[in-house]
């Protein structure tokens, strides 16, 4: 998943998680993989670090602890900055996931994120349950924030595409394509303001609980991690609509 062309959307709701977290325990790592294993309606069938992912069996899930813990060869590295495995589940409904973690100060923040076919999420109780687990991923990640939106949404409003001229163009006049993602680095402010939006207890904390408690939305969460999940549509596939803009 995530494949096709560049800015454009593919048929994906998406949750990316914004972390400082380090899986840098062989318990913490244990702890991820268990919870996706443990939900048998989004377990994984295949897992690893480059293409093509391997098979996923009971007897290879220690293998998959140790690279979250560590990518190959990174145990020669006392620093151990960088850890980054991907996941997918072939059956339906269909799903990608990327655990990743970085050590400062080569990155502020990691971002990990998990996919699931946006028809799966149509159905209202399919939806709960996606976001039930979710939830849970959150916790994991001491999740500092998260974006939960369609696949369509990120791209119109994180992602910018231009033209400019160029000699060496097949077409001078018009020129090449040029694309990039804004928006999207936490340090440098909050990405946005998507159909569901989780911040963590540190934003809670920075903006004063009072805020939150008397914001505008349609669904709001209090979770046990301290922080906050709301919606500004009744379904991501309301999320361009007049009054989700204007909320």
């Amino acid at each position: 998943m995530r494949s096709g062309k560049l800015g454009e959307p593919s048929p994906e709701f998406n949750v990316d998680i914004y972390s400082r977290a380090a899986f840098d325990t062989e318990e913490r790592a244990k702890e991820v993989v268990n919870h996706l294993l443990s939900c048998l309606r989004f377990a994984p069938n295949r897992f690893g670090q480059y293409d093509p992912l391997r098979r996923l069996t009971l007897e290879r899930v220690e293998q998959v602890v140790l690279l979250i813990m560590n990518r190959t060869g990174q145990e020669r590295d006392p620093e151990r900055v960088f850890s980054n495995v991907h996941f997918e589940r072939t059956r339906y409904p269909k799903c990608s996931y990327r655990v990743a973690w970085a050590r400062l100060p080569h990155r502020a923040f990691e971002i990990s994120w998990y996919i699931v076919e946006e028809d799966f999420i149509r159905a209202p109780s399919h939806l709960a349950e996606w976001l039930e687990f979710a939830f849970g991923l959150l916790r994991l990640h001491e999740a500092w924030y998260a974006r939960f939106c369609l696949d369509m949404e990120g791209l119109q409003k994180n992602f910018l595409t231009w033209r400019k001229r160029h000699l060496r163009a097949e077409n001078p006049h018009e020129g090449v394509e040029g694309a990039r993602g804004v928006g999207v680095e936490l340090e440098k402010g909050i990405p946005g303001v998507y159909w569901g939006n989780y911040f963590g207890p540190f934003y809670v904390d920075w903006f004063g609980r009072e805020k939150f408690e008397t914001l505008p939305c349609v669904e709001k969460r209090w979770l046990d991690t301290g922080g906050i999940f709301f919606t500004t549509a009744p379904t991501p596939f309301d999320w361009d609509t007049p009054e989700a803009r204007q909320l």
